[in-house]
């Protein structure tokens, strides 16, 4: 029985202590990637990011993808040239994750966008960044804040597996 306890009590505590990261983190990526350039090309979120209203995660573009669009494109800049190494190499960019929740954590991409969620609204600003950033902590008390607005269940069994 203790036991039992002890296990609820440390995956409460891993719930409430921010494992989504420390928000305005800026972890270093392979490739400096600017989404203000993108959005400000009209390419949306959507396009880089295929998989967002498909699976639990939105999905980390592929290298062939990029290449695709920057093949045509001049490639002055370090970060491009960095790009079509990988592409030439056909070797996937070792993006570093923004968001990494525990294990025991559901977070349903597809269904947060499903119900008519902008990126914008976890995202904030991120098509304005000339880095990636993370935006928010992801804890539990701003995803049941989230919840309760929308009047969307709390029930633990909707996101801890």
């Amino acid at each position: 029985m203790r036991f039992a306890i002890s296990i609820v009590l440390g995956i409460l505590a891993l719930s409430v202590s921010g494992c989504g990261g420390n928000a305005g983190a800026s972890p270093a990526q392979p490739i400096a990637f600017p989404h203000k350039l993108h959005a400000d090309n009209q390419i949306d979120c959507a396009f880089c990011h295929e998989f967002y209203d498909r699976h639990a995660a939105a999905g980390i573009p592929r290298t062939e993808l990029c290449g695709a669009c920057h093949m045509a494109m001049p490639q002055e800049s370090e970060a491009t040239q960095k790009l079509m190494e990988y592409v030439d190499a056909e070797e996937p960019i070792p993006w570093v994750r923004l968001y990494k929740l525990p294990q025991f954590t559901y977070f349903p991409h597809k269904w947060h966008v499903r119900a008519g969620l902008s990126c914008e609204t976890c995202h904030a600003d991120i098509g304005q960044s000339m880095t990636a950033v993370r935006h928010q902590v992801l804890k539990m008390k701003w995803c049941i804040e989230c919840h309760e607005q929308e009047q969307v269940s709390v029930d633990c069994v909707v996101c801890h597996k």
